[in-house]
């Protein structure tokens, strides 16, 4: 038994934190590679009961000389696959990319793109306003905002987060505008909804931005952690996360933000940051959980380097992970399972399919109510 153990422990690698690319380019050392940059980077072993010294001792037998691309490729789909950060993705040139949403996920919470047109038919022809990303998407909406008929209630729905809010020299006017329209809206509507749902996220700035318009004066909104060490549960400790108040801000009265399975990442965080306001219920489903921020580093070459939230494997293909951990103000983490509404509401289809969102409907019955 003794004998059996030893060999049991001898499967897994020492901890040898060389550089990825160090390893040979075989199916072995590539394989080497793959599982020793998670072990050296992935950021949430506190939080993830997957066993991972488990996972190099099953498959490490499956590869040897002989293991092709695609075997390999399958392989390490499978090796990432239990693992709980919803910004790890594998891309391989040639066999395409293993990435967040599994197909499983995708067909259990199916988007129903025919929401987002509901949605904006509930809004004012004559009270809206559309918001353009820039960098080479002139021509694509990534916001829009506008009072509800026969309410008098705001609904600001954003796409995705592109760059709309973000400050420079070619977005200045549009921002103004923006502003200048929430700001005189203010005076007289009701309440707010934020619409995030179908969002998958994107330039973490805009986090930023959103944000900072609900809120009269700095606040933190949670903490984060980063790894420190080679060690798999060395953390950092808990660092405060704040956003900077916009003169602009939108305080004081009622804000409904809607979510659901398919709010992902830098939406999710808003969620969070929001959430814990006074004035902000979250109506919808829970979010995705992909709450650990991903920001690539990559140069203008895109050099084959290592960092701490990414790296290449000595074949060239690229394993992406989460930067940090990320906690709301109570110091909860959701990554892998979501963060949870205030007000459960699923999107019912039958209504749907009769122009009739229920989820929103719920959203302005809470504003209206006033509670």
């Amino acid at each position: 038994m003794i004998i059996a153990v030893a060999l049991l422990i001898s499967c897994v690698p020492e901890k040898e934190y060389k550089p990825i690319l160090s390893y040979a380019n075989t199916p072995e050392g590539n394989f080497e590679a793959f599982w020793n940059g998670i072990d050296q980077n992935y950021v949430f072993f506190n939080q993830d009961s997957t066993d991972w010294d488990k996972i190099y001792r099953f498959y490490k037998p499956m590869v040897n000389s002989k293991t092709t691309p695609e075997q390999l490729f399958y392989i390490f789909g499978n090796m990432m696959r239990p693992l709980i950060d919803h910004h790890k993705e594998l891309r391989a040139d040639g066999l395409g990319n293993i990435n967040v949403i599994s197909y499983g996920y995708t067909q259990t919470h199916r988007i129903d793109t025919n929401l987002i047109f509901v949605s904006l038919s509930y809004l004012d022809n004559n009270d809206r306003m559309y918001l353009y990303g820039s960098a080479g998407n002139e021509d694509q909406i990534e916001m829009a905002i506008g009072k509800i008929k026969n309410h008098n209630i705001l609904y600001w729905k954003v796409d995705f987060y592109g760059d709309a809010l973000v400050n420079s020299t070619n977005r200045a006017a549009q921002i103004q505008n923006f502003d200048n329209y929430l700001r005189t809206s203010y005076q007289s509507v009701n309440g707010l909804i934020l619409d995030l749902r179908y969002n998958g996220g994107g330039d973490a700035r805009e986090f930023a931005s959103i944000t900072s318009r609900f809120i009269s004066s700095d606040y933190q909104w949670g903490y984060s952690q980063i790894r420190l060490q080679a060690d798999r549960h060395t953390m950092s400790p808990m660092i405060p996360e704040t956003v900077k108040a916009n003169s602009t801000s939108f305080v004081n009265k009622k804000v409904v933000v809607l979510v659901n399975r398919y709010s992902f990442s830098a939406p999710e965080v808003t969620t969070m940051a929001l959430g814990s306001l006074p004035n902000v219920t979250v109506i919808g489903d829970t979010t995705g959980g992909a709450t650990g921020p991903y920001i690539p580093q990559l140069d203008d070459t895109d050099a084959l380097k290592e960092y701490t939230f990414g790296y290449y494997l000595p074949n060239k293909w690229y394993v992406q992970l989460a930067q940090k951990v990320t906690y709301d103000i109570n110091k909860t983490n959701y990554e892998g399972r979501g963060y949870p509404p205030d007000i459960r509401v699923v999107t019912d289809k039958t209504l749907l399919d009769n122009n009739i969102d229920n989820q929103l409907e719920a959203a302005i019955s809470v504003i209206n109510s006033g509670k």
